[in-house]
């Protein structure tokens, strides 16, 4: 709304996340605020990013199976969730393959965030 635009002076940041497949594999890309843009293996955003970002760098591996990355993504996830009042209830998950996507919603649903 122009409120918003008023507010911020028009100026609005996001981080972007870019990813899919093509002939050559999987990208993933870090499109920061600022137009900078970095190819990584994994990322995670937002306010609960430092806690799933340690999940990530512990149990990523190049050659995980299909099971192993969605228990991966769901750990960090969870991470985040825990460590972060400001994040949400559900892990959903999607899964972008040379065949298509998978929608996963949800994932995992908790019915209590406080309860570590």
């Amino acid at each position: 709304s122009y409120y918003h635009f008023f507010r911020y002076h028009g100026q609005i940041g996001a981080n972007l996340l870019l990813g899919g497949v093509d002939c050559r594999g999987g990208h993933l890309y870090d499109i920061g605020p600022y137009g900078d843009m970095d190819k990584v293996p994994f990322l995670a955003m937002g306010s609960g990013n430092l806690a799933a970002m340690g999940i990530l760098e512990n149990g990523y591996k190049s050659d995980l199976n299909m099971e192993s990355a969605k228990l991966l993504v769901h750990d960090a996830i969870f991470a985040g969730i825990m460590n972060d009042l400001g994040s949400g209830h559900n892990i959903d998950l999607c899964v972008i393959t040379q065949s298509g996507v998978d929608y996963i919603r949800p994932y995992q649903k908790f019915e209590h965030t406080g309860k570590r």
